[in-house]
């Protein structure tokens, strides 16, 4: 809308094409610099903002990262509305939220911090989980060069930390266990796969990778790409070259895969001119097929008719999901938006197969922590609730109606039916006069 209102007419770059660009920027820019985002809501909406990059000149260190990111809140007044860090599982992320608390006494790490949970089904799971172990063909030497490149630069990156090494021998510990009880498992309902179709999901995805950094740092086949692309009517996306894969990025696989299937057709001649000497990238049909059903897992479509090697690596996905999911009583965060959902309250942990020893914890700690914010107001802690009266065991009930902004009533009334419509958020929005505290 505000590009038409500014220069009407104008089309703007496709999302994709903009992530892919600004990706490339930074890949290519020597330095390395700390992200920070801010994210809240307002009146039954969540909105989100870049806020800063701010440069980083030393080692990523927990001190020296907590320390970037406390200048980073003071410099904009934001340090005492700090609620929750929202990151990824990399070790120094954790560290980084432990040290923040002695520099910021508002936030409680031990209870807000926050992951962000990976997609069940990366692409790199076809890579690193489902398959057997097959080396690739060794003739190929581009081909091993990425896969050698790629495990030293992620080495490099866990080595950053002071248990990187350590860390670096557990996750391939870790990667190796969940391959081999994906394949076992989806093997016993009948879904297998065959050494042909591991050495082809093994080198899918370098092949991939490999041809799109050629084509941006060889100026024959940079050239060449550009008049197939150019030439191609067919082509309807503003996609023009394939994006890099940057092993430090989630989902830089995908854009790899998924601007390759756009200029399908281009990759397919570019790898047939003799001069250029990119044989070694040529996919087969099989491996084109499953690279779009990988992209199709990937975008969440609804497609029964997926290869097993990527049925297989979603089982694996979801073994590495499960394992976030353990994690869920670290952070009180996901069981309190759960908690604080009318439509699910207490209710959805019972459901869900929560005993209900751990259901009384969930309730102690979310009463806990409103009593300390609110301070036990008159309204929420000291208006009694009323004795229930005595009647006959045969007669119907009705539902309970909650007294406003009392936590504890709010918990024992049961779950409202419906929010008609309504978010979460836009239903505390629209309550928040009558239960401010609440809200």
């Amino acid at each position: 809308m505000e590009v038409e209102l500014l220069r009407p007419g104008t089309i703007p770059p496709e999302s994709k094409i903009v992530a892919h660009d600004v990706g490339t920027l930074y890949a290519e820019i020597d330095a390395s610099y700390l992200g920070c985002g801010l994210q809240w809501e307002q009146d039954g909406e969540v909105f989100f903002m870049v806020l800063e990059f701010t440069q980083l000149d030393s080692r990523h260190t927990r001190e020296y990262l907590a320390l970037k990111l406390h200048e980073c809140l003071e410099k904009y007044g934001l340090s005492k509305k700090l609620c929750i860090l929202s990151m990824d599982g990399a070790g120094n992320c954790n560290t980084t939220a432990t040290n923040l608390v002695p520099l910021n006494p508002h936030f409680k790490q031990a209870t807000r911090k926050k992951r962000t949970v990976k997609v069940a089904v990366s692409a790199t799971q076809v890579e690193e989980v489902v398959l057997d172990g097959t080396p690739p063909n060794q003739e190929d030497a581009d081909l091993a060069h990425l896969l050698d490149e790629d495990a030293a630069e992620r080495k490099s990156l866990r080595n950053q930390l002071p248990d990187g090494a350590a860390r670096n021998e557990h996750d391939t510990a870790v990667v190796s266990k969940i391959r081999i009880a994906a394949i076992q498992v989806t093997a016993s309902q009948g879904v297998t796969i065959n050494s042909s179709e591991s050495k082809s999901g093994l080198e899918l995805i370098p092949r991939v990778c490999v041809l799109a950094r050629k084509l941006h740092d060889s100026a024959p086949v940079v050239s060449s790409f550009a008049k197939l692309v150019h030439a191609d009517k067919m082509i309807v996306s503003q996609t023009q070259m394939l994006a890099r894969r940057c092993t430090s990025r989630w989902n830089s696989d995908y854009d790899s895969l998924d601007t390759a299937l756009i200029l399908e057709q281009p990759v397919r001649k570019l790898l047939k001119e003799k001069d250029l000497n990119l044989k070694a990238f040529k996919l087969t049909d099989a491996q084109w097929n499953l690279a779009a059903d990988l992209c199709d897992v990937l975008e969440g479509a609804n497609n029964s008719e997926i290869s097993n090697i990527c049925c297989v690596a979603a089982y694996g996905g979801g073994l590495v999901l499960n394992k976030y999911i353990d994690l869920v009583p670290n952070c009180e965060a996901y069981e309190f938006s759960i908690v604080l959902a009318p439509n699910l309250k207490l209710d959805w942990f019972k459901k869900h197969g929560r005993s209900m020893t751990q259901i009384c914890r969930i309730r102690e700690i979310i009463v806990a922590c409103y009593d300390e914010i609110f301070k036990t107001t008159a309204q929420s802690a000291q208006t009694p609730t009323p004795a229930p009266e005595v009647v006959p065991w045969d007669l119907e009930l009705p539902a309970p109606s909650q007294i406003p902004n009392n936590i504890n009533s709010y918990l024992d009334t049961p779950p409202l039916a419906s929010l008609n419509g309504k978010t979460v958020l836009q239903y505390w929005a629209a309550g928040r006069a009558a239960q401010p505290d609440l809200a």
